[in-house]
C-alpha cells in the first residue's frame, strides 16, 4: 500500500498525503463544514476515500513514520503537502510529523490546518510550525470567530453573495485579505479565463505549487476564492 500519492497536477513536483475529511478535522469551521471540497470528492471518487480511509487508519499505528520516511526516499521529491484532505487530529499524530520532518531535514513540508482552533493542539502544531523545513499556515475563512496571532494565514477570500449573507466579512477578516497576495494558480486561471477542465483537455501548462512556491516558504499570507 502506498500512502503517498505524486499525480496531483496542481502540487507539481512534490508528494501528497491525505486521510479521511470531517473525523479528522476537529478544528473543522461551519463554512468548511458546508463547503468541504473533499468530502464532496470522496462522494464522487471510491478510490479517493478508500485510500484516505486506509491512510487514516494507518496513521494510528506504530509503522507509519518509518513508512512515509521510505516513501519519501523512493519518490526523492523536494518537497511533501500534508494533507490535501484531513487535518492534523490529535497531538500524538502531529509528533509522527515532527519525527518525519525531523528525518527527512532536505525536504520541504507544508499544509494548511483549522486544527489551531482547538487549544490541546496548539502546543504540538506550534512545534510543529516552527520546524525549519515545515512551513505551516493557518486556513481561515468568513466564519471564524478570531483569527490566530504569529500564523502565516490561507485565507479563504469569499465572494458568493449567497455565501456572504450567511457569513457576513467583518473588518478583521476584510484586513487580512486585503494583506495577503492572491494564489498564483488562481490569478493565472482567472486573469486567462482559463477552467481546470480546459487545461487538462489542452494540456495547458499552469502555475503549480512547487513552481509558485508562497505557501512552501510560508513568508506572506495567501488567499484563495471561495469555490
Amino acid at each position: 500500500m502506498n500512502l503517498l500519492t505524486t499525480h496531483n497536477v496542481k502540487l507539481g513536483n512534490m508528494v501528497a498525503f491525505s486521510i479521511t475529511p470531517v473525523i479528522t478535522c476537529p478544528g473543522k469551521s461551519k463554512w468548511c463544514e458546508k463547503y468541504c471540497y473533499s468530502k464532496k470528492l470522496e462522494k464522487i471518487r471510491k478510490s479517493c476515500r478508500i485510500a484516505w480511509e486506509n491512510n487514516y487508519i494507518f496513521s494510528q499505528g506504530p509503522e507509519f513514520v518509518e513508512k512515509i520516511n521510505l516513501e519519501l526516499k523512493y519518490h526523492d521529491r523536494p518537497y511533501c503537502r500534508v494533507h490535501v484532505s484531513g487535518d492534523f487530529y490529535i497531538n500524538e499524530y502531529i509528533q509522527k510529523w515532527i519525527d518525519i520532518a525531523k528525518n527527512n531535514p532536505t525536504i520541504k513540508f507544508f499544509s494548511f490546518t483549522r486544527s489551531y482552533r482547538i487549544p490541546e493542539l496548539v502546543e504540538k502544531l506550534e512545534e510543529l510550525k516552527d520546524m525549519e523545513n515545515v512551513s505551516l499556515l493557518a486556513s481561515v475563512d468568513p466564519s471564524h470567530d478570531y483569527i490566530p496571532q504569529g500564523w502565516k494565514l490561507a485565507i479563504v477570500n469569499e465572494k458568493r453573495e449567497r455565501t456572504i449573507k450567511s457569513f457576513p466579512i467583518n473588518d478583521e477578516y476584510q484586513r487580512v485579505v486585503s494583506d495577503s497576495i492572491h494564489c498564483l494558480e488562481e490569478k493565472f486561471i482567472e486573469d486567462n479565463g482559463l477552467t481546470y477542465k480546459q487545461i487538462k483537455k489542452d494540456k495547458i501548462p499552469i502555475m503549480t505549487c512547487s513552481k509558485c512556491k508562497v505557501c512552501i516558504q510560508g513568508k506572506k499570507n495567501v488567499h484563495f476564492n471561495g469555490k
